[in-house]
């Protein structure tokens, strides 16, 4: 993974341990946004709920987590000084490391009648926002939104509301369930980096 050779490189090179901390750092948590979104688990907004996520997911342990909640609230004060600099860009790659050796993708079952009124519409993906919202890709036309919402609802056997990804697009990062992809690697990957990058830290 990119992320944890950028971990790598933020350990080995020279330079201001205090900006090669807070590299390592953001990397860790771009690594851990895209774990959590390859596993399909619920993605925090903030950075420092990251490591509770990670741990409901199964992907650090309690003593993990703890110590990534605590290298995140660190690195807010390095700017102040880098005495723990050089700890931090350790601790930030062991951590790295527990996330790599654990994360692995998910793919979501799709339901094959869903996935027949998803692609009749031309639809490329669509995940389920919860409360009878669904978000598709490409965006569609009101008359395609409503005949795809009447086809969706009659399969599930209640009513859905049909958006585009765009109108849900934090939904869609944080806590939309993907219920069918065109090409399901492809769509993870996509999530998975759109979430990392937008991560607020």
């Amino acid at each position: 993974m990119e992320e944890f050779r950028r971990i790598l490189e933020a350990v080995q090179e020279a330079g201001d341990p205090r900006w090669r901390a807070y590299k390592a750092a953001r990397s860790l948590a771009e690594l851990a946004a895209k774990a959590l979104a390859e596993r399909g688990a619920p993605r925090p907004i903030k950075c420092v709920d990251l490591p509770e996520a990670l741990k409901r997911a199964g992907i650090l342990g309690e003593a993990e987590a703890q110590r990534m909640a605590d290298l995140l609230k660190a690195l807010r004060a390095l700017h102040k000084g880098g005495e723990n600099a050089e700890k931090a860009l350790a601790e930030a790659l062991a951590l790295a490391q527990a996330i790599t050796a654990r994360a692995k993708r998910i793919y979501p079952s799709i339901d094959e009648r869903l996935a027949l009124a998803f692609k009749a519409h031309g639809v490329a993906a669509a995940y389920d926002l919860g409360g009878g919202v669904i978000a598709v890709r490409p965006e569609i036309g009101l008359e395609e939104r409503i005949g795809l919402a009447a086809e969706v609802a009659r399969e599930l056997g209640r009513q859905v509301v049909i958006r585009s990804v765009d109108e849900a697009r934090e939904d869609v990062l944080t806590k939309g369930r993907l219920i069918y992809a065109e090409d399901l690697d492809e769509e993870i990957e996509g999530l998975a980096q759109e979430y990392a990058e937008s991560l607020c830290c």
